[in-house]
């Protein structure tokens, strides 16, 4: 039971961390930090998403894999980050920096899970909507390689906006946030 190692800081946020561990893996999906909390409002990275990617995927080896990103040396995450190199759920900024230390932005967020769903869950195959579900004031602010991403993670009910109608796609995802969107993924 990996709930008990966890004490959450933010009371609205326990049913959230609740689904996430009860998803029928055999690991933890995500770590906790020092002293057993979850930091909800704590910032998540690059390499965090890549590594919680892997572990759904059952953490396949990537025994005799290459990975052309020079920056990919913390060993937690080396594996994870191999691994969505080459199944093409992750994309470096350069062709050889991937900087699994960076605070992931949503909209890079949304791309990661649009990519895994593709990649991993459908085979290729996922089409991504024309439109959002909703109007959003910021939504000409989204990166382009990210306007697919952005626009299915929104109609899947994955990434449903921000207060004041704004997909806020160049702001950083808290854990919480990112809890929440693997929560609603994995409910698809």
């Amino acid at each position: 039971d990996h709930l008990r190692m966890i004490r959450i800081q933010i009371n609205t946020h326990q049913v959230i961390i609740i689904t996430v561990f009860r998803i029928g893996l055999p690991i933890p999906l995500f770590s906790v930090k020092p002293e057993n909390t979850f930091v909800p409002n704590g910032s998540v990275t690059r390499g965090q998403v890549v590594t919680v990617l892997y572990r759904m995927a059952g953490s396949p080896s990537v025994a005799g894999k290459t990975c052309p990103f020079t920056d990919n040396t913390a060993a937690w995450s080396r594996d994870a980050i191999t691994w969505a190199y080459n199944t093409g759920v992750a994309k470096g900024y350069t062709d050889t920096r991937f900087a699994g230390s960076d605070s992931v932005t949503r909209e890079q967020l949304a791309s990661f899970l649009y990519r895994y769903a593709d990649k991993i869950v459908s085979g290729g195959t996922l089409k991504a909507p024309i439109s959002y579900a909703d109007s959003f004031a910021d939504a000409s602010s989204v990166s382009d390689y990210a306007v697919p991403a952005m626009r299915w993670a929104n109609v899947s009910g994955i990434i449903t906006g921000k207060p004041g109608g704004l997909l806020d796609p160049l702001g950083g995802a808290t854990r919480a946030e990112f809890a929440v969107m693997v929560s609603r993924f994995v409910q698809l």
